[in-house]
């Protein structure tokens, strides 16, 4: 019998993102306690990517989130005082999300960049791996993605 843990890749790719979520957490609440992997990279598509500014819907589509997850990434992020919202001028339905000087502070008090903590917790998990290989593996992955947006 194959073993359970090991054979489906549903389970691998969740026994991995569980580690890398726990290292990632571990080097971010080296610099902001509480903030997890998904509100650090709101904060840097907010304050690298986009112009310190976004829809909340730009944000559950950019990272492929619920609305009500996103609305609780957002709500924490406001109470760290890191981002604020208000309403779209165009269209009062849609909430506009700004990073705020205590959130460009943070991103910027990072040695060697925000996404320095990426490369940390990628090349922790890559180690061993060639850049072929990488590139690789980040492939299969999109793929399997795109093979689970048809559901």
């Amino acid at each position: 019998m194959k073993d359970l843990c090991k054979t489906y890749v549903g389970n691998n790719i969740k026994m991995v993102h569980n580690k890398i979520d726990t290292l990632f957490t571990k080097e971010t609440n080296k610099l902001f306690s509480g903030l997890t992997n998904t509100q650090y990279l709101v904060l840097i598509y907010l304050g690298e990517e986009n112009d310190k500014c976004a829809l909340q819907k730009e944000i559950e589509t950019k990272f492929e989130l619920s609305h009500p997850t996103t609305v609780g990434i957002i709500k924490r992020l406001s109470v760290q005082d890191l981002v604020v919202t208000r309403p779209y001028e165009k269209n009062k339905r849609q909430k506009e999300v700004m990073i705020t000087s205590k959130g460009m502070s943070l991103l910027t008090s990072i040695k060697n960049g925000p996404r320095s903590i990426l490369n940390k917790v990628d090349n922790d998990a890559l180690a061993g791996f060639s850049e072929e290989e990488k590139n690789q593996l980040n492939n299969y992955l999109y793929r399997i993605n795109d093979n689970l947006n048809e559901f």
